[in-house]
């Protein structure tokens, strides 16, 4: 019973550490799941976000990259028309001054009815169409005023100012057309640095977040094996507790029942002692011997 007692005892002892333990591991494993659950759904969002900064990026490039290449084929025609305008003023000598050239006016005049200034104004105008968002209403104003003007008389006078408005604007275009370009150049780099650095910050988020999923599902093996440990342990500590509950009035019993056999044991004994006692004393020898003489004599 005492061996029985002790062993069931230290069990009970130890079983204890362990669940105070479990307990303990268990709540640090939810914990650590609570914290990884919330900094996974973070990620998740920051990754939502930068997919979506991502996606809107690429549509505005798209955008700019479109409305760049409409720029870019209005100027290269509009300088193209004006150049062809340019050539045929040039042919007609309008890129004269009246001063260089008293036979100017003359030589103006034998072109009023020619089709190659008819080319000028259809250039002109193409060149007006295909530019329409880069001119400046002065510059319209100009243009339109010669493209109105009727081949006679005035027009002679006004085809120096009006080669000098279009090789003007021929320049401002071609100029527009550089910073369009380096602009454009620019803003490609820009995107392309700004989708390397987002496609970077996604791949460290969806690295960590993997991690912490992993975490997670390791987490959730260990709470499983732990609980399923603690359960066992508080289930064999009952038992041990139960099996301490009947067996310490067993062991009462039986220490009771030792006790009375040692008692009588001892009162036996206490008795035979007495008796022989009795049987060592004189007065005992001396009746015994009177006894033996009485019984001899008979």
């Amino acid at each position: 019973g005492d061996d029985n007692t002790a062993e069931k005892t230290e069990s009970i002892k130890t079983l204890t550490k362990q669940i105070t333990l479990l307990e303990a591991n268990i709540e640090e494993l939810l914990g650590s799941t609570g914290l990884l659950s919330k900094q996974v759904a973070e990620l998740q969002a920051e990754m939502d976000t930068n997919k979506q900064m991502r996606k809107t990026a690429r549509a505005l490039r798209e955008e700019e990259k479109k409305a760049f290449d409409k720029a870019e084929a209005d100027m290269t025609e509009a300088i193209g028309q004006l150049a062809q305008a340019l050539e045929i003023l040039a042919d007609v000598g309008a890129d004269q001054t009246l001063e260089e050239s008293a036979e100017h006016e003359q030589f103006m005049a034998g072109y009023k009815d020619d089709s190659s200034l008819l080319k000028v104004k259809a250039s002109v105008k193409q060149a007006l169409l295909a530019a329409n968002s880069f001119v400046s209403p002065k510059q319209r104003r100009r243009v339109e005023s010669f493209l109105q003007s009727p081949f006679a008389g005035s027009y002679s006078s006004n085809a120096g100012e009006i080669f000098g408005i279009l090789k003007n604007m021929k320049e401002t275009f071609e100029s527009n057309l550089e910073a369009a370009r380096s602009a454009e150049k620019a803003a490609v780099q820009a995107h392309e640095k700004f989708m390397k650095t987002k496609e970077d910050e996604f791949k460290v988020m969806e690295e960590s977040f993997k991690s912490k999923q992993s975490t997670m599902t390791d987490n959730d093996g260990s709470l499983e094996e732990k609980r399923t440990a603690l359960e066992q342990a508080e289930k064999q500590k009952a038992e041990d507790e139960e099996f301490l509950e009947k067996l310490l009035p067993m062991c009462e019993k039986k220490a009771k029942e030792f006790e009375e056999r040692n008692m009588l044991r001892t009162q036996e004994q206490a008795a035979i002692t007495q008796a022989i006692a009795i049987l060592d004393s004189d007065k005992a020898f001396s009746t015994f011997g009177e006894v033996k003489a009485t019984s001899e004599g008979e």
